[in-house]
């Protein structure tokens, strides 16, 4: 399988796609060699191709997307079956690796830390990133007034209870993904061995919504 890695320290072009061993479920991607630093990726989306001993809850050929802890810019993952979540019938199976992190950081600071209720005011700072736009429509969603100014550059990393988190996601947000009340906004797609590029146009601040990467397959 073909996945990115980072080999040193510097800006997006230090990315490089390559050839790679296929994930294992004990440490969950190929061991690092001397000078390589993490997978870069912590969310994604495609086809269950195996499942673990003891998992039934998932089987092979669900559709899938879900939390990682790294290696998502990759063509194969190995994902913990409790950070799946099942890809929401209003939502392709591509777009759908945009949803992950930002409902899991949302709904963490939200309703988990904030305890935002129907009724309350939400300013919202960063109305046009992708943690913003779900920002705004999960709080409509919930009842909330949702106010929004500026653009600051606001997310979240902090990854503890990974597991519940999801739960609550699944059980709280993704009925409304399902019914087609919170939509993911895509505002570019680019090929896995553009990877570098995609990081680029990040860095540049000058979009709305979620850049993905797709394997370079299904830009063909």
């Amino acid at each position: 399988m073909k996945g990115v890695v980072i080999r040193e320290n510097g800006g997006p072009g230090v990315m490089k796609l390559q050839q790679l061993e296929r994930p294992q479920r004990r440490g969950w991607l190929p061991k690092l060699k001397k000078g390589e630093s993490a997978y870069p990726g912590i969310e994604c989306s495609g086809e269950i191709i195996a499942v673990g001993a003891g998992v039934t809850q998932w089987k092979v050929g669900d559709q899938v997307c879900a939390l990682v802890n790294r290696g998502g810019y990759a063509e194969e993952v190995v994902v913990p079956s409790g950070q799946l979540l099942s890809v929401p019938r209003s939502v392709s199976l591509e777009d759908a690796a945009s949803l992950p992190v930002v409902a899991c950081s949302v709904w963490l600071a939200l309703f988990q830390i904030g305890k935002l209720s129907a009724g309350q005011t939400l300013l919202v700072r960063d109305g046009c990133s992708d943690f913003g736009i779900f920002a705004i429509q999960i709080a409509k969603y919930k009842g909330a007034k949702v106010l929004v100014i500026g653009v600051v550059d606001i997310q979240m990393t902090n990854w503890e209870e990974k597991e519940l988190t999801v739960n609550r996601v699944k059980r709280y947000v993704w009925p409304a993904i399902e019914k087609g009340q919170i939509k993911p906004v895509i505002y570019k797609n680019f090929p896995l061995s553009e990877a570098a590029n995609a990081h680029k146009l990040m860095e540049n601040g000058k979009f709305i919504g979620k850049i993905l990467l797709l394997p370079d397959s299904f830009m063909s």
